[in-house]
């Protein structure tokens, strides 16, 4: 039997923009540090607010427009790896990061073509095309918005994420506290619990679940996305965990806090119910 600390599904390779290490080298890093499942999840940024920023893919090397043909790579890489460790018990899967905005689910239907990818991780990353998540603009998001208003703003757009029906997972649901924690402090960490019922209440009802990612432990903002506080009520509204994610952007980070994220479910008695 595969334990939940033995799979990754929040792997970035250096078909982001803002990670490095390729498919092979994951995989390697994997066998090495006893993981038994892991799934890619390159970020696919396509909101066209932020033109300019975001939709791009490493391509050898090089920064190029998110196309169907440079996915398509993307994807073929993945099959290949699988083929090549699958001697090695090594499960692997293809996934994406897909940022969350409103009208993605036709923009992403257009980039994917007919792939079709074992799970598709949806975050919210902006507010109104600002970029909470990103050192550069998150002083601008957060200054736009007081935090009552970022709240309401941002849960509102998970729960839309939710309901679009595009995606299975929630990636890091509050994320927001890497960087709003130096703005806002504590007061971060303190959504009105009646949104975050409701979000959890539409991601329950759509049939999907969240992750717990063990970035925040790295970020040094506690030791996982969501915290112990949002998942003991995600636990009492029933919302599954369906993966757990280290959220590497490199292959020294593959795997790293799974056991804290795994021992979190049955400390606080959390579904476990992987996507894959």
């Amino acid at each position: 039997m595969i334990r939940p600390y033995e799979t990754d599904f929040h792997i970035h390779p250096d078909f982001s923009i803002d990670a490095k290490g390729s498919i092979d080298e994951y995989c390697n890093a994997a066998l090495a540090k006893g993981l038994r499942k892991i799934c890619f999840t390159t970020h696919i940024d396509l909101d066209p607010r932020r033109n300019e920023d975001d939709p791009f893919m490493m391509v050898d090397g090089q920064m190029m427009r998110v196309t169907p043909k440079l996915v398509q790579r993307y994807y073929d890489e993945i099959a290949s790896a699988m083929d090549i460790y699958k001697s090695n018990e090594l499960q692997i899967y293809a996934g994406v990061e897909v940022d969350y905005f409103d009208g993605v689910e036709e923009t992403w239907s257009k980039i994917k073509g007919n792939i079709k990818f074992d799970y598709i991780l949806g975050s919210v990353h902006c507010i109104e095309g600002i970029a909470f998540t990103w050192s550069k603009h998150a002083p601008l998001c957060f200054e736009k918005f007081p935090l009552e208003v970022f709240f309401e703003k941002y849960y509102t757009a998970v729960a839309a994420l939710a309901k679009c029906g595009l995606f299975d997972c929630v990636g890091h649901l509050d994320g927001y506290r890497r960087y709003g924690y130096g703005i806002f402090g504590e007061s971060i960490n303190n959504p009105p619990e009646a949104l975050l019922k409701v979000a959890l209440s539409e991601i329950r009802n759509s049939g999907i679940g969240i992750e717990i990612n063990s970035a925040a432990s790295r970020q040094n903002v506690g030791s996982t996305y969501p915290s112990r506080d949002i998942l003991k009520l995600a636990a009492e509204t029933e919302v599954p965990i369906v993966a757990l994610g280290s959220d590497a952007h490199s292959p020294a980070d593959l795997g790293a806090g799974l056991d804290i994220s795994s021992s979190y479910l049955d400390e606080i008695g959390l579904r476990w119910k992987p996507k894959c």
